[in-house]
């Protein structure tokens, strides 16, 4: 009687575009080894965010994937983030992705700079 070999590598983790630069990356990779970029994560899964599947709890506004929020929320409608009643059909893709997109990043450039502008403004207190 012949046994089948025990698989010892795993299943290679499935890819999804950069948001930024459209290379393909692990998707639960959050950064970008191709154009350096930090990335938004889905609130439901934690994975990078994919512009195409970009949606948002309707509740608290955090961007999450569409396929993955309603998986979520299908087995449970409670959105994992704001835990406020959530019910699958709620939830949309978004109708500009990209300009969606672009919002969250000068959103978070303006966090960074204000960061910064207060680091500096803390460091003559002494």
């Amino acid at each position: 009687m012949a046994r089948r070999p025990v698989k010892t590598e795993d299943e290679p983790e499935p890819l999804s575009q950069c948001p930024y630069c459209k290379f393909e990356i692990p998707e639960t990779r959050l950064d970008c080894p191709s154009c350096k970029h930090s990335l938004p994560w889905c609130a439901a899964s934690g994975k990078h965010m994919v512009i195409n599947e970009w949606s948002k709890c309707p509740k608290c506004k955090m961007c999450c994937n569409y396929t993955e929020m309603k998986r979520v929320l299908e087995a449970e409608p409670t959105c994992p983030l704001c835990n406020e009643e959530v019910s699958p059909m709620q939830v949309k893709i978004v109708d500009d992705p990209n300009r969606e997109f672009r919002e969250l990043i000068d959103l978070m450039k303006d966090s960074t700079n204000q960061a910064e502008e207060e680091s500096k403004d803390g460091e003559g207190d002494d």
